[in-house]
């Protein structure tokens, strides 16, 4: 089969204030967040950890490593992190997830006095979709709160080129805007009138 076709070029990327590069040209469809600054990044507020493992196969200490990253990266690229040493807690993947987020918030309140407004999940690799759709389901259904899942393989001793990619659904999710594109190539995406989503596909010959 063969449909009629056409390549557009990518438009240039603006980024926020305090970026060594302010713009940059996607090449082959990728880019680095190396010295950019979201167009504007929010704040990670007050977040916990939950981790969906038993501590012998991720203990506290791949815990707080995890944790200190996800701060590097999102801090590198303009996210203010006020709680760098959030509340971590394990829970039974095999548990009421919801029943499980529920304690950890409560446990939070308990121990801090405040209430997340964001929640990273740490999931065993190899898990099921599940666990996974009933994090999303208690998170962005039920409770309305921003949540993030990772899963061990790919968080543990990560690399910050991972970890900036974690901050750009992060912002996302929780209302930042990470970069703009040059309204001159793209009028119709940069038109805060016409809202509009973009649909990405990988294309095989």
């Amino acid at each position: 089969m063969e449909i009629p076709a056409r390549m557009i070029n990518a438009p240039e990327l603006k980024y926020g204030p305090g970026s060594k590069q302010a713009t940059v040209q996607p090449r082959d469809g990728a880019w680095t967040l190396v010295d950019k600054k979201f167009s504007k990044p929010m704040s990670l507020g007050t977040w916990i950890v939950v981790i969906f493992m038993p501590q012998n196969s991720f203990s506290p200490d791949d815990a707080k490593r995890t944790i200190t990253g996800l701060v590097q990266g999102c801090e590198a690229v303009g996210m203010p992190v006020p709680e760098k040493q959030p509340l971590f807690v394990y829970k039974n993947p095999q548990s009421d997830v919801d029943q499980s987020l529920s304690d950890a918030v409560m446990q939070n309140r308990s121990e801090r006095k405040t209430t997340p407004t964001f929640i990273v999940c740490i999931l065993p690799d190899g898990s099921d979709t599940d666990l996974y759709t009933a994090v999303k389901h208690c998170g962005d259904i039920r409770r309305g709160v921003a949540n993030q899942c990772l899963h061990v393989g790919k968080c543990r001793n990560a690399r910050p080129q991972y970890w900036a990619n974690v901050a750009l659904k992060i912002n996302a999710k929780l209302g930042g805007v990470n970069d703009i594109p040059d309204p001159k190539l793209a009028p119709i995406i940069s038109d805060p009138r016409q809202p509009t989503i973009v649909m990405g596909a990988d294309v095989w010959a």
